[in-house]
């Protein structure tokens, strides 16, 4: 009975100790990058860098508050904030003229401040909620097939509705956990990350992207003692 156990205790050990080691700093570039991590934990460190960004372009006068940006079929949309036309802009790359503007007739710029896509849609996160007081939160679902040849394109856009389970409140409050400022794509999936001013973490929610009204809970969370305003995915790193 005692040998049996003795196994069973290390077999569990050895479980936990393979499960540890397969966490870690994927990324190559970092200082304490882990060869043998296979999923990356956030941990990563990286040194300190100075670099002074050179102008490349100045953007068309009309797009007056960049505030979100996705490269996509080798094209770079972009799209303004808050009470600005619901517009997003399609921008050349070489002199940062406006190349096509698409404008969604169906549903207004509330509070836009993020854009992500796949192969067959863009998605526009209606989700800015600096208040916490929102109840309309969405993010716009964009087929690409609907945006054809010229200067000017209007299209009709998807819903993706949601609420968060955990809110509770909705008076307004400058210390919200509710404002919704990032967005990527991932496969059959959307993820949202909240820029929380009370507690300076995010928490990252998961959506389908079917279109509908759906009340969503935490999917997980990231104690990154800031305030997140933008996230990309690349599908190479692993």
């Amino acid at each position: 009975m005692l040998l049996r156990s003795s196994s069973l205790i290390c077999f569990i050990l050895f479980i936990f100790t393979a499960a540890r080691a397969q966490s870690g700093c994927t990324d190559p570039s970092a200082t304490n990058y882990d060869p043998s991590a296979v999923t990356n934990d956030g941990s990563c460190v990286y040194p300190v860098t100075h670099y002074s960004p050179v102008l490349r372009a100045a953007l068309n006068p009309i797009i007056t508050e960049s505030s979100g940006l996705i490269w996509t079929d080798r094209k770079l949309w972009t799209h303004n904030d808050s009470g600005n036309p619901p517009e997003i802009y399609n921008v050349d790359t070489t002199d940062g003229h406006t190349i096509q503007t698409v404008v969604i007739d169906n549903y207004p710029n509330v509070d836009w401040e993020s854009i992500s896509a796949d192969s067959g849609y863009i998605y526009v996160g209606d989700a800015g909620n600096n208040h916490g007081s929102r109840t309309d939160l969405k993010i716009l679902k964009i087929a690409k097939s609907d945006i054809t040849a010229g200067s000017v394109v209007h299209v009709n856009a998807q819903a993706i509705s949601f609420s968060y389970t955990d809110q509770t409140s909705f008076v307004p409050s400058s210390t919200n956990n509710f404002d919704c400022e990032a967005l990527i794509s991932i496969r059959d999936s959307l993820y949202i990350f909240t820029k929380d001013r009370g507690d300076m973490q995010t928490r990252v929610y998961k959506l389908p992207k079917i279109p509908g009204t759906y009340a969503v809970s935490p999917y997980t969370s990231y104690n990154v003692n800031g305030l997140i305003t933008d996230a990309s995915y690349d599908s190479v790193i692993k």
